[in-house]
């Protein structure tokens, strides 16, 4: 009895943890636009901030998946310049959509391929991630894959 009260306030903990993660991405998403057309410092620091908080969300994330069953997350790398990421985005979109469909609560989280982050450099090496557009659900790696070919692939 006193592990199942473990395991519950460890997974309430990890779900408070990566909630508010989530909160500070937000908050980024809110800077970043407005300082797209500023190739300053200050702009390649703060996308590397933001960044560094999406891969900590994946991480926590992919802890918490393992407390609730109906949760996942995707990691999704990207690169400047990248009309193939696009398209991705916009099949991620649907496969999103297609997993609350099914009753999975999913978050998706977006880092650039060409980011100098080691903990991203060791993620890239573990899933074989090496161009964009590429991205990690449920520990298997997909490189351009389109709603249908997600749909197909079994990985639910």
């Amino acid at each position: 009895e006193i592990e199942s009260y473990i395991a519950k306030r460890d997974c309430d903990f990890i779900k408070n943890y990566l909630e508010n993660i989530k909160r500070e991405i937000q908050a980024y998403r809110e800077i970043l636009p407005f300082r797209i057309e500023n190739s300053s410092n200050i702009y390649s620091q703060l996308l590397l901030e933001y960044y560094k908080v999406q891969v900590l969300a994946w991480e926590v994330g992919k802890d918490y998946e393992k407390c609730n069953s109906n949760y996942k997350t995707i990691l999704y790398f990207i690169d400047e310049n990248c009309t193939l990421c696009i398209k991705q985005g916009e099949e991620l979109d649907k496969i999103r959509d297609y997993l609350i469909s099914k009753g999975i609560d999913v978050d998706i989280f977006t880092v650039g391929i060409k980011t100098n982050y080691a903990l991203l450099d060791k993620i890239k090496k573990e899933f074989n991630i090496s161009s964009a557009p590429s991205f990690i659900f449920n520990s298997r790696t997909f490189n351009f894959t389109t709603f249908e070919d997600f749909k197909n692939s079994s990985v639910i």
